[in-house]
């Protein structure tokens, strides 16, 4: 790695910060790390952080080794000089012989490293977050000026990380909303082109209650139209009032009367209070098998079921 003199760390840091403003990001670290390279004449350079909870492995995010970016990797952290950066949380400096300090670091010696900068990174709360690091195989004369700059510029790419990642967990999470919102804006979709709604002036017979049918210009029963321009299904019985005109000799018990249910006598269930024994299942709120139901939207399914509903609904057959 170079050398530099107390007038130098201007010119320095001029170059490694000579980036293009409309990065951001990777494309912001990518050419820092690489200026950075360049300036000290490093073989390597690289940026990673501890893989959390145990941190005792580090997680490289960009790995420049002087020609072009390499495949991360993950490496132990124990017996290596950035163990002593990241648990001592101030930059570290090997001027020569670094396998020979950490014989254990087999990582190093393969890459025939001899010196070694590394420096911690923090976030915006004050806690690690990552570390910076630049290796190369021969070995230089440090003085104060290596770790001025390595601790500005060491602060620079915390920031731009930190930045980078809250980013990426935003991208993340509006990602996952807009597939659930797509998904919900099929679904409601598909709902409402199962469903069939009947909208606008709809012209009625005054008389025979048939309707005009303006597609097709001719006169439909009510049933008829009902059916084919709703999701609607029909079924036919008879309502109190015409039971007792066209069927005077045939009387309908109330609710209560055909269930036995003695609601009559405790007056609690509001078909008995509004005198609706005939028609309980429009009634909110009464008092059926034991229990207080909910509103006719609520209860209707199981309205259908009951033997009463099913009595008074059956059409009257005539001898």
């Amino acid at each position: 790695m170079k050398s530099f003199k107390p007038e130098d760390i201007i010119v320095v840091l001029n170059s490694i910060l000579d980036i293009d403003q409309s990065y951001r990001g990777l494309d912001y670290l990518k050419t820092l790390i690489e200026n950075t390279a360049l300036a000290f004449q490093a073989k390597y350079v690289f940026i990673g952080h501890a893989i959390k909870p145990s941190n005792q492995r580090v997680q490289t995010d960009l790995v420049w080794d002087g020609k072009s970016y390499q495949e991360n990797f993950i490496y132990e952290l124990a017996g290596t000089p950035c163990e002593n950066v990241l648990s001592g949380k101030r930059i570290c400096i090997y001027t020569d012989n670094v396998v020979q300090e950490f014989p254990k670091d087999i990582l190093l010696y393969d890459m025939g490293i001899k010196s070694y900068i590394g420096s911690p990174m923090l976030n915006s709360e004050g806690d690690l977050s990552g570390i910076f690091v630049l290796l190369d195989d021969k070995p230089f004369e440090s003085n104060d000026i290596h770790s001025s700059i390595i601790d500005f510029l060491t602060i620079r790419i915390s920031v731009e990380l930190e930045r980078y990642y809250q980013e990426e967990e935003l991208k993340k999470k509006v990602t996952i909303r807009t597939a659930e919102l797509i998904k919900t804006n099929k679904e409601l979709k598909k709902s409402l082109n199962e469903i069939k709604s009947l909208q606008g002036l709809i012209p009625i017979c005054l008389h025979c209650k048939r309707i005009r049918d303006d597609d097709e210009g001719y006169w439909r029963k009510l049933e008829t139209y009902l059916t084919e321009h709703s999701e609607g299904k029909l079924s036919h019985g008879v309502c109190p009032e015409c039971m007792e005109n066209l069927y005077p000799e045939i009387k309908i018990p109330d609710c209560w009367a055909f269930k036995n249910c003695g609601r009559e006598k405790t007056k609690d269930c509001p078909a008995v209070i509004h005198n609706k024994g005939k028609e309980c299942w429009l009634v909110s709120g009464t008092m059926c098998e034991g229990k207080i139901q909910g509103t006719f939207a609520k209860k209707i399914k199981s309205c259908i079921e009951c033997d009463y509903y099913k009595f008074i609904s059956t059409p009257v057959q005539k001898d």
